[in-house]
């Protein structure tokens, strides 16, 4: 895969909301180099998933986070298709970079953002599971008692009929423009894995595509399936029965309502692993939002590398790099100090830093607060250093995270400068500041506003082309 792997599967993937008042998000902690290995790329799967969810939410398949993905190699494409009545909203993300041996595509479906979603959400009464379903979304199944059906394996037949009708989508899982059979697709292309996921609706989706999958013959291995507050699709027959078909990743926080609002109703029984981000309820009301998952998720992923580094499982970040005849980038980075409590939070100094980072293809980091040891150098101090580097170009980032007066108004935001060296003309000054909102969370507005400023770099230093691999940190 290309770009720095930490964030390819960060969002990547990619891949990966930073919040201010909160407890930490779980972190596991590793005893060993293979419990740790395990974990790490399990969180970067997780990274992927979140990234890719929280596209799905913008219409027309225009959000950050896909051009985001599209820089790693993935090919984005939103699908939104009614079938018997049933409207069905997901993206299909495909990339042709082996990753491990394996080629990426991940389907994310959407969470409830319409009146039809929320219809389907609450026809909350169960039909029996069948994997050989005509996938006719408007079957009519007959009402049972549920005393009649306690050992029978049901599901929920809103979720279900949402379920079929993705099922008949024409959807491309290869990336060469056709559309496939997936079963078959997978089935004879086993170098292929379809990450399923989904927040929300759209978790209860992803798990019961994946049901549909495995009963043709899919291996669960290929199909891993990961869910941010997804609810129960089913009773406990189907959990006993269904659960060990397929590999479900469950993320839920301490406080969503969402993932167990089915059991209190009766009927319904969760399964899977499930991972619980901790976030204490004094600090929303309101786990449920994908920005909070997303945050959560990249806070976690940093936790675990930052571990893997110190007990020298991981490399630590290469702050020099050297490619092909180009001269290097110098870059320099600091970071606001009045920073709110950041347990909930990712550092967005690393986010930043990787991300510049991995479009150069030389560079060398001569100044930054990543290390609390370091000071600060005025201007001409880092155009002295930049010029002994051998630099022709330095770049000037500085990151910040700030409330407005006393409203609970947040932004985050990145000012960039761009000068020669060792002369110091300014090429440009971009400064871009984004809202933190309940839709949009840390990570979600610290990826717009790199993302405005990387454009400044590509246009101002073509070489920039993002075409080859740079940062790879894998286990050690």
């Amino acid at each position: 895969m290309k770009k720095s792997k930490r964030l390819t599967t960060v969002l990547v993937v990619i891949l990966m909301s930073f919040g201010m008042l909160a407890e930490a998000a779980t972190t596991t902690q590793v005893s060993d180099k293979a419990t740790f290995a395990q974990a790490y790329e399990e969180a970067k799967m997780v990274s992927l998933a979140v990234a890719t969810c929280a596209g799905t939410y913008v219409p027309e398949g225009k959000a950050v986070e896909y051009s985001y993905l599209s820089e790693y190699g993935f090919k984005v494409t939103p699908y939104s298709q009614k079938v018997n009545g049933v409207t069905v909203n997901f993206m299909v993300a495909t990339n042709q970079n082996p990753y491990k041996g394996k080629k990426m595509t991940v389907m994310a479906f959407r969470g409830s953002a319409s009146k039809d979603d929320w219809k389907l959400d609450l026809t909350t009464g169960q039909k029996p599971f069948d994997p050989k379903d005509t996938l006719n979304a408007k079957k009519k199944s007959k009402e049972i008692n549920e005393e009649d059906t306690s050992a029978i394996p049901q599901v929920h037949k809103g979720f279900n009929a949402y379920t079929l009708a993705a099922l008949q989508c024409k959807v491309d899982i290869d990336g060469d423009g056709i559309p496939d059979d997936i079963s078959q697709t997978l089935l004879k292309n086993p170098d292929r894995t379809l990450l399923l996921t989904g927040h929300s609706l759209g978790g209860a989706v992803a798990t019961l595509y994946g049901e549909y999958l495995a009963a043709q013959g899919v291996p669960k291995e290929q199909i891993p399936i990961i869910t941010f507050g997804g609810p129960a699709v089913g009773n406990a027959a189907f959990a006993k029965t269904y659960a060990d078909k397929v590999n479900l990743l469950r993320l839920t926080t301490s406080f969503d309502p969402v993932p167990a609002s089915l059991q209190k109703l009766g009927g319904y029984k969760q399964f899977g692993k499930n991972q619980v981000y901790d976030l204490a309820g004094t600090y929303t009301d309101n786990q449920h939002s994908i920005s909070y998952y997303f945050d959560l998720a990249l806070r976690y992923f940093f936790n675990l590398e930052d571990q893997g580094i110190t007990a020298g499982y991981l490399p630590p970040l290469p702050l020099t790099q050297r490619t092909g005849d180009e001269a290097p980038v110098a870059i320099a980075l600091t970071a606001m100090e009045h920073e709110p409590d950041a347990r909930f939070a990712p550092d967005i100094k690393h986010f930043v830093m990787e991300e510049y980072l991995s479009i150069f293809p030389s560079y060398t980091v001569i100044e930054s607060n990543l290390n609390k040891n370091a000071t600060d150098k005025n201007f001409r101090q880092l155009l002295e250093m930049a010029d002994k580097a051998g630099a022709k170009y330095l770049i000037t980032l500085e990151v910040d995270r700030h409330r407005v007066a006393q409203t609970n108004q947040w932004f985050v935001g990145i000012n960039q400068g761009i000068f020669t060296v060792p002369n110091g003309n300014m090429l440009s000054i971009d400064t871009h500041n984004t809202r933190v909102t309940f839709q949009q969370g840390i990570v979600q507005a610290t990826m717009n506003a790199a993302e405005q400023c990387k454009n400044t770099v590509r246009e101002k230093l073509p070489f920039v082309k993002q075409k080859q691999p740079l940062i790879t940190r894998d286990v050690l």
